[in-house]
């Protein structure tokens, strides 16, 4: 049975390997799209067989809306259809709040992943 410093150290060492691997991946895989597509890659699902293999390979965009700058437009009605609203919780806001039993229906509350930093001391 490993002790707590045992797992400690394999813990710090397994997330460094993880964050190398991921990088290692990221590289890979552009690598490989950029051969599949001949460095065109266009929008949408592709598939190519290979002996003993099937790719498929999804290239999408992500669209975002700059809030701040959206705030100062005057859209049209046709533009404004267009852009979904969101609720969200100011939790500063809803901290200070006193009463919020009714907003309290509305909130589903889970418990995020939790965060472990393990880092070698500077004497060891």
């Amino acid at each position: 049975m490993l002790t707590l410093e045992q797992k400690l150290e394999q813990h710090r060492l397994l997330k460094q390997k993880l964050t190398d691997i991921k990088a290692e991946e990221m590289i890979l895989r552009v690598d490989i799209v950029e051969i599949l597509t001949n460095g065109e890659a266009e929008i949408g699902t592709h598939n190519f067989d290979y002996p003993g293999l099937t790719v498929k390979l999804g290239i999408s965009r992500k669209t975002k809306v700059d809030k701040f700058i959206l705030d100062g437009l005057d859209l049209t009605p046709e533009e404004d259809d267009c852009v979904r609203w969101t609720p969200s919780l100011d939790a500063n806001k809803y901290k200070k709040a006193g009463n919020t039993d009714t907003l309290d229906e509305a909130l589903i509350v889970t418990l995020s992943a939790p965060t472990l930093t393990v880092e070698l001391s500077d004497g060891d």
